[in-house]
């Protein structure tokens, strides 16, 4: 498998200015796009419920236009990669809700939201010890209650964001691992070491979400080798899928730093 991020460079309208609220529209087009290509693609990621193949994010850069960031995980079976990129390649304008934009370029690689990346990649070594993950758009992970119910945390504990990153990890087929992770987890092996930012709120056709936006800094305090390598594999990750709930249309969009030291 593959892991590839797209920065789409669009120019929004004149009396239009585009917010985190629009990105369900980012979604909707991006599939639509997808469809000119290869319909039967473009079903199979929108049907998808779980383990979703593709992540949609709009950026707002206060310096210029925003960028429509697109994640795509590919695999042999469905590359969808390729799929991308050709509907883009003849895609020059896009509809998002009632705002037209248009396509100005579109970049996999040296940027600051694209790149490429392989299960190995994720498990580059040597492990370091702090990671700096900044929550770009509105970030909450889905939790159930005692009684089953479901709601969705907007807190940054990282037993919450690399339990979620871990479930995203084993639903994609990645390599094991380790057995221990979770009880390193839940003995404060991993800590946040700083925090700044906090929630936001937003409000889209269908419903209100809350999550949090700023940078965390979270320390791997365990002398486990291999469970640092592993929460540096999944920090690594989120770049790609993104961390948590909604990630397809918006949320969750995430760029993380590996440093040795706190």
């Amino acid at each position: 498998m593959h892991f590839i991020a797209s920065e789409i460079a669009i120019r929004q309208p004149a009396r239009r200015v585009l917010t985190t609220a629009d990105a369900p529209y980012a979604h909707a087009a991006v599939l639509n796009a997808i469809k000119t290509v290869d319909s039967a693609a473009s079903q199979r990621l929108h049907d998808a419920k779980r383990d979703k193949r593709f992540t949609v994010s709009l950026v707002d850069d206060r310096h210029r236009d925003p960028i429509l960031r697109v994640s795509i995980l590919a695999d042999d079976d469905h590359d969808y990669a390729s799929i991308l990129l050709a509907a883009f390649a003849s895609q020059h304008k896009l509809q998002l809700g009632r705002a037209t934009v248009e396509v100005r370029n579109v970049a996999i690689s040296g940027t600051p939201w694209s790149g490429v990346a392989s299960w190995a990649d994720l498990l580059q070594e040597p492990p370091q010890s702090a990671m700096r993950f900044e929550f770009v758009t509105s970030t909450a992970i889905m939790k159930q209650d005692a009684q089953g119910r479901r709601f969705t945390s907007p807190l940054p504990v990282p037993q919450d964001i690399f339990r979620s990153l871990a479930r995203r990890w084993k639903g994609l087929g990645g390599p094991p691992l380790p057995y221990n992770l979770e009880s390193v987890l839940e003995t404060g092996g991993c800590v946040v070491s700083s925090l700044q930012g906090g929630t936001i709120m937003f409000r889209t056709q269908e419903r209100t979400q809350i999550g949090f936006v700023g940078a965390v800094k979270y320390w791997c305090r365990t002398p486990d080798v291999a469970c640092v390598t592993a929460l540096n594999a999944l920090a690594r990750l989120a770049f790609y899928t993104g961390v948590g709930y909604q990630t397809a249309r918006g949320m969750g969009l995430v760029r993380t730093e590996l440093r040795g030291e706190v």
